[in-house]
C-alpha cells in the first residue's frame, strides 16, 4: 500500500507541474490531483486481458507494442472521412517491429462468451463493426496519420511496411473461418483467430522460464494436458 500511494503522490506531482505548464491555476487542489493520478494507474494497469495475451506473443517476435492507441486525425482529415466531430481514432494495439521496419495496426476481440467473429460482418452486408477493415477510406487516413505520427516522434523508421491484423478469439463456425482466412489473404490482412492462438500458446509452453501471466498459464495447462495424454 505504502508503494501504491507512492506512485500515485509521484503521478500527483508530476500532473501538478504539467498544469502549471500549460498555464493552469496552481492552485488546483492535491485532491483532485490525486484522483487523477490515480486514474492514470487505473487505466495502465487495465489493460484487456486478451489484448495483453496477444501483446506478449507480438513482443515474443520483437516488437515494441503500446495499446489503446489514439491516433490524432486534422480536421481535413476527420472531414475526408466524413466524421468531422469523431474524437481521435483508437485502436487497440500498434506494434512496431524495426528489424523489419514493419507496422501492424492490431484489432483484438475475444468474443470467448459468445457466438463469435462471423464473415457477414467484414463482407458489408450485416455489420457496421470493424470499421477499419471495411472502410478503405477511414483505413487509409488513420494509417497515414498513424505513420506520420509515429515517424516524427522517433517511434518508426520511415515508409514501413503496415499489416491490418485482427486477434479473434473465437470464430463462429468453421465455413466462416475458411471465409476470413480467403477474405483477409486476398486483402494481404493478418488474422490470428482460435486456432493460431492455441499454436503459439503451446509454443510458448515448450519456451524456457518467462516471467509472465501467458507464459507461466501456458506451461502449466499445455505441459500438464501432453503429461497425462
Amino acid at each position: 500500500m505504502a508503494t501504491i500511494n507512492w506512485i500515485l503522490g509521484t503521478a500527483a506531482k508530476c500532473l501538478r507541474t504539467l498544469a502549471l505548464r500549460q498555464g493552469k491555476p496552481a492552485e488546483r487542489k492535491d485532491k483532485v490531483l490525486m484522483i487523477d493520478a490515480r486514474n492514470i494507474c487505473y487505466s495502465a494497469c487495465n489493460m484487456d486481458a486478451f489484448e495483453s495475451l496477444i501483446k506478449t506473443f507480438l513482443e515474443r517476435e520483437g516488437f515494441w507494442v503500446r495499446s489503446s492507441y489514439k491516433v490524432n486525425l486534422t480536421k481535413q482529415e476527420k472531414i475526408a472521412i466524413s466524421r468531422p466531430s469523431c474524437p481521435r481514432w483508437e485502436i487497440d494495439l500498434v506494434a512496431y517491429k524495426a528489424a523489419d521496419n514493419e507496422l501492424r495496426l492490431v484489432e483484438c476481440k475475444s468474443y470467448l462468451d459468445s457466438l463469435g467473429v462471423r464473415f457477414s460482418d467484414f463482407n458489408g452486408t450485416e455489420s457496421d463493426r470493424y470499421k477499419l477493415f471495411t472502410d478503405a477510406n477511414l483505413r487509409g487516413v488513420v494509417t497515414k496519420r498513424l505513420i506520420a505520427e509515429l515517424v516524427e516522434c522517433g517511434s518508426c523508421l520511415p515508409n514501413p511496411r503496415s499489416f491490418l491484423c485482427l486477434a479473434a478469439g473465437k470464430v463462429r463456425n468453421e465455413s466462416d473461418r475458411q471465409m476470413l482466412r480467403e477474405h483477409f489473404k486476398e486483402n494481404n490482412w493478418l488474422l490470428w483467430d482460435d486456432d493460431w492462438i492455441r499454436t503459439a500458446l503451446t509454443q510458448m509452453s515448450k519456451g524456457s522460464y518467462e516471467n509472465d501471466v501467458a507464459s507461466v498459464v501456458a506451461k502449466l495447462l499445455l505441459r500438464s494436458s501432453a503429461a497425462h495424454a
